[in-house]
């Protein structure tokens, strides 16, 4: 999806499965999504939490998971490390 070299392919799907008939729109949203995706697939704690606050008012038991107990981030951390996403993201002309 971050690829410029898929963009006609993720522009035909945002089109389809939103179905959005003007271009100029696809191409905004497809514009905000890029700017809110991260790069990196590391896990946000904050994030988690957010969806634990929301899921808690129909759930109180949600409340009571340790999200830092729940994700195990090691893997991703260590492929971070390692260079890995910046060599992926060269490799597809993602900026």
């Amino acid at each position: 999806m971050l690829s410029p070299i898929k963009r006609q392919s993720v522009l035909k799907v945002l089109t389809k499965r939103l179905s959005i008939t003007d271009p100029a729109v696809a191409e905004d949203a497809l514009q905000d999504l890029l700017k809110r995706l991260d790069k990196k697939p590391i896990p946000s704690i904050q994030a988690l939490r957010n969806i634990q606050r929301f899921l808690q008012t129909q759930n109180p038991k949600v409340g009571q998971v340790k999200l830092e107990e729940l994700i195990d981030d090691s893997i991703v951390r260590e492929l971070d490390k390692s260079g890995y996403f910046e060599r992926i993201n060269a490799e597809y002309g993602v900026k």
